[in-house]
């Protein structure tokens, strides 16, 4: 898919700071003049949010990891249809709060579907749509199971300390696999630091 704008992925394991530094990198944008469109993966449409309940609610129990990744390609098909494709093509820049780099992750790496079944549905759920740039905000995750604290932890969140530290290798594998399109920030810094790094990040390609 072509497109005259620009797509910004945040993206990593959960606690490490992203939705945080969405919101910074959103507000900066627009302070330079920027037309932002913030989006977040599971969501941003109706069935999209009904999608994400499902996702991450606890109740919902213990979806196999196909069906699984089948209801976050279908999030994501909406998400791209109804907001991303539009934004692009007027010129806005996109960010993401997460995209299909967490599939690959969490699904293709830690529930063990594979990288490429997870790259080929996105090629299909996203109509060929590709980023301008990832960043993924790595941190191991049991420094991030701290910084979440004790709240109510989602579906996801409550897997075991094995399987995040599978997502976190994959997200890893990711950068190295694409290194001009992911890139790596530590996100064990504070959130002004990480805030500069992915203003230098996003200076490259904006």
């Amino acid at each position: 898919m072509t497109a005259s704008g620009a797509m910004i992925v945040l993206d990593g394991p959960d606690g490490c700071g992203k939705t945080t530094q969405v919101k910074l990198l959103s507000e900066a944008l627009r302070e330079r003049g920027h037309e932002v469109v913030q989006v977040r993966d599971p969501g941003g449409t109706s069935v999209g949010d009904r999608i994400r309940r499902i996702l991450l609610s606890p109740t919902s129990g213990d979806i196999s990891g196909r069906a699984e990744l089948l209801l976050y390609m279908a999030s994501r098909a909406e998400l791209t249809a109804r907001i991303i494709a539009p934004a692009l093509t007027a010129g806005k820049v996109v960010v993401a709060d997460r995209f299909y780099s967490a599939s690959v992750a969490y699904q293709g790496v830690g529930r063990g579907l594979g990288v490429k079944t997870v790259l080929t549905l996105a090629r299909f759920a996203c109509r060929k749509l590709e980023p301008t740039l990832t960043l993924i905000l790595d941190m191991d995750p049991m420094d991030a199971m701290r910084r979440r604290g004790d709240g109510e932890a989602d579906r996801i969140e409550s897997r075991s300390v094995a399987y995040h530290q599978r997502v976190r290798q994959g997200f890893l594998d990711l950068a190295e696999s694409f290194p001009d399109a992911v890139k790596t920030i530590d996100a064990r810094q504070s959130v002004e630091a990480v805030h500069a790094r992915i203003m230098e990040e996003v200076a490259r390609v904006l």
